[in-house]
């Protein structure tokens, strides 16, 4: 066997849990209660591994799920029924194990978020994957792994009858001895286990960051403050059987438990409105799993009726609970959702900033972008300026960020435009219209507004390189009357016209600057939301330091600027500086990584060819660096464009066949009226803006 197909079994079977199947007969004939805690446990593992075992028959393959093994439990069952002494082993096996363990921590922390945050959560997870067992503590909680480690056994577990777990009940129940009088402690686990999900419940919900999220209200009116106290009401009931007062109490706790669950939907609604926290999302969906377990486990203890299936199917759902919450990616796709919802939305308010829907706001685009093209053609030649520097890399990365950013910001204080930052911002605006679309009418409007972010992105793109070509040649000319040669030498030109050739990395390229755009766009609404959840323009305006400075109405400008600001310049100051830093990345790392934005490109474009002259247009460098300036322009907007576009659509969790029709109705509006994603009609009707 070759090295590789070495290393690939060891990973297989690093990946696959180690699992154990000893034959029937030896199991039955080790059950042992006398046996250590340990020993018991692994043949427990043991036997679960023999019922879930892989089939031995094409027969066994094609039954269906969860069938096989059911019918090995039924087997089992049939075969201690026959055999009295192998039947009284394995009950009093079972019985001990019962005896000798705790339940407390399956009740109440299975399945559920831990206390521990989010990151902390994470780095949990991260090391339960990678690193051995933790010694056995006597918690079944923590056996949970390797007595259910597939995703099938909730399957089978759920397929049992009640015949057959009536048998499995009376396997445990029989053939009792003196001292096995207290080896069931589940009704008390169980009850300690409602107790603690109260408190835990409690506690966060009491907390400062749950509190000031909720109401104004006193502290012990809380209904999270109440809860402990109707639940142990509740259970001294319990414990004296009087089942009139028992329905009291119980409609009291439940009350408080909807008034608990109404309190987390309040804070769900502060967030959504103030600005959204990952750990306070993480604290309120665990105090509603904690809930939702409560409910199950009151069911269970106080329901004397209930059929013996209820306890096998709240094993198995234990069993899906735990699993969905064993992965990492689970953990933050369900904690991410509402905050990238809300950087979504955070986004979408600057997109409608760029968005032209009727011909007098295209031509206003249109302009804006021509104003941020004549800012990028003096910003192209500054880049050449210090590139000529000897600066170290460090500090030239730098100086080229200063300079990008500083260029973005007076585009964004002046009310111009750069075509490329529209995308990122555009697509959350056309996400959040991405509703009902089964309706006409609503499906309609949002082709609409495609329609409109197209030929906006149009009007920017053509804007931008409309003046910063002539622009760049302008400046160039002005240089060469004064210095008497051009300013930029002939081998940097031709090095330059090179680098944008279309047979080069330039469509690479072009797609990293697309991600650092998206990426930058994000960062906007994360800055955003930061922005609105610590409340800053409140604090900024009433911060006596600031007011000392500024002035009472100078602090609340402040305040105002930012509140409206922060997300652009969030935006541009980090584009900037990525602009600078990533070619430097690719210096020091050795990777092919470089910048190509078509409005910079362009700018490079025309100055190498002022620099190399009109004999130019007869090289094939000129006609590969212009499509390839072409081709950055179109990656540009494409890649940015999609990766906003995917992430607000799952945001919104818009659904597959919501996708599909909005695409067939777009080509169908493409195939109606293709020049309306080029320019507005002359009568066209501007839509409502999306809110």
């Amino acid at each position: 066997m070759g090295w590789f197909a070495q290393c690939k079994v060891v990973w297989q079977r690093m990946r696959s849990p180690f699992v154990r199947t000893p034959s029937l007969d030896s199991l039955l004939a080790t059950a042992s209660p006398k046996d250590s805690v340990a020993e018991r446990l692994n043949w427990l593992c043991d036997l679960l591994g023999w019922i879930r075992r892989p089939a031995d028959t094409v027969a066994d393959v094609e039954a269906p799920r969860g069938k096989l093994q059911a019918s090995r439990v039924r087997f089992l069952l049939k075969m201690l029924e026959r055999n009295e002494t192998q039947r009284i082993a394995v009950a009093r096996t079972l019985r001990s194990i019962l005896r000798d363990t705790s339940a407390l921590d399956l009740f109440c922390e299975t399945g559920i978020p831990r206390e521990h945050g989010l990151l902390r959560e994470v780095s949990i997870r991260l090391s339960e994957r990678f690193l051995p067992d933790r010694p056995y503590s006597g918690e079944l909680g923590m056996l949970f792994d390797r007595l259910f480690p597939h995703g099938e056994d909730p399957v089978w577990l759920e397929r049992l009858d009640d015949d057959t777990l009536t048998r499995l009940i009376n396997l445990l129940q029989g053939d009792l001895e003196a001292e096995e009088s207290d080896w069931n402690n589940l009704h008390l686990d169980m009850e300690e286990a409602i107790v603690q999900l109260a408190s835990g419940i409690r506690i966060t919900g009491t907390s400062l960051e749950i509190r000031s999220r909720i109401t104004r209200k006193h502290f012990r009116e809380l209904p999270f403050f109440k809860l402990t106290s109707a639940t142990e009401a509740l259970l001294i009931t319990y414990r004296k059987q009087t089942d009139a007062d028992l329905t009291a109490e119980l409609n009291h706790l439940r009350a408080q438990m909807e008034s608990c669950g109404k309190a987390i939907d309040t804070a769900y609604t502060h967030l959504e409105e103030y600005g959204v926290s990952t750990d306070i999302v993480y604290s309120l969906d665990r105090m509603e799993k904690q809930l939702a377990r409560m409910e199950t486990l009151l069911d269970l203890l106080l329901n004397r009726k209930a059929p013996v299936t209820r306890m096998a199917g709240f094993i198995a759902r234990l069993i899906r609970e735990h699993q969905a919450h064993r992965g990492v990616r689970s953990l933050l796709r369900g904690n991410l959702e509402l905050l990238t919802r809300k950087m979504v939305e955070r986004t979408a308010e600057t997109g409608e900033h760029y968005i032209a829907r009727d011909r007098k706001q295209y031509d206003e685009m249109f302009h804006h972008a021509a104003g941020g093209g004549a800012i990028m053609a003096l910003t192209t030649w500054a880049k050449f300026a210090l590139s000529a520097i000897p600066f170290p890399e460090l500090v030239h990365g730098f100086v080229l960020g200063l300079n990008y950013a500083t260029a973005f910001v007076v585009i964004q204080l002046s009310g111009f435009t750069l075509t490329t930052k529209q995308p990122a911002t555009t697509a959350p605006a056309l996400a959040a219209r991405m509703h009902n679309v089964r309706d006409p009418v609503a499906l309609e409007k949002l082709v609409d507004e495609i329609v409109c972010i197209i030929r906006s992105q149009t009007a920017a793109i053509v804007g931008n390189i409309a003046v910063i070509f002539p622009g760049a040649l302008l400046i160039a000319f002005i240089g060469y009357l004064l210095l008497g040669e051009p300013m930029l030498g002939v081998e940097k030109a031709e090095k330059t016209l090179k680098g944008l050739s279309i047979l080069g990395l330039t469509p690479f390229y072009a797609a990293i600057t697309g991600v650092m755009l998206w990426f930058t766009g994000l960062a906007a609404g994360f800055a955003d939301n930061w922005f609105a959840y610590h409340r800053l323009k409140s604090g900024i305006t009433n911060s006596p330091r600031l007011q000392f400075v500024f002035g009472p109405s100078g602090a609340a400008r402040l305040a105002n600027f930012l509140d409206h600001n922060i997300a652009g310049l969030t935006s541009n100051i980090s584009l900037g500086f990525i602009l600078g830093f990533l070619p430097l990345l690719g210096v020091m790392t050795g990777f092919p990584i470089d910048i190509r934005h078509v409005t910079i490109s362009s700018g490079q474009f025309a100055a190498s060819i002022f620099t190399l002259g009109s004999e130019v247009v007869f090289l094939p460098a000129f006609w590969l660096g212009l499509i390839g300036v072409l081709s950055v322009g179109a990656i540009n907007v494409a890649v940015s464009f999609g990766l906003a576009m995917l992430v607000a659509i799952r945001a919104r969790g818009v659904a597959a066949p919501q996708r599909d029709a909005i695409y067939f109705a777009l080509w169908q509006r493409f195939c109606r009226q293709p020049l309306s994603f080029l320019r507005p009609g002359k009568d066209e009707v501007a839509p409502a803006a999306a809110h």
